[in-house]
């Protein structure tokens, strides 16, 4: 999966769960510009899990944390998802 494909379907998934329209959003929106407190973050998180289908390993994340780095725990979680890692 592409890193603009995980960035439109995280994308997507934050305008469907907080009704966030969808404009706005770039890769260095970060959680506080959407409002998202760390309770909901972890919904997200979850969120996450179910539409990409995998399991985090680790859901560190920096504090504050933009969509890039959203895009980039997703795409490091699906590499080690794969068979073979």
């Amino acid at each position: 999966m592409q890193t603009t494909d995980i960035f439109d379907a995280l994308s997507a998934l934050v305008v469907e769960r907080y009704g966030t329209p969808a404009t706005p959003l770039e890769p260095g929106t970060r959680q506080s510009d959407l409002a998202i407190d760390s309770i909901l973050m972890l919904d997200l998180l979850m969120d996450i899990e179910d539409r990409f289908g995998f399991r985090f390993r680790s859901m560190e994340l920096p504090r504050d944390p933009a969509l890039s780095d959203l895009v980039a725990l997703i795409e490091s979680s699906l590499a080690a998802a794969r068979p073979g890692h």
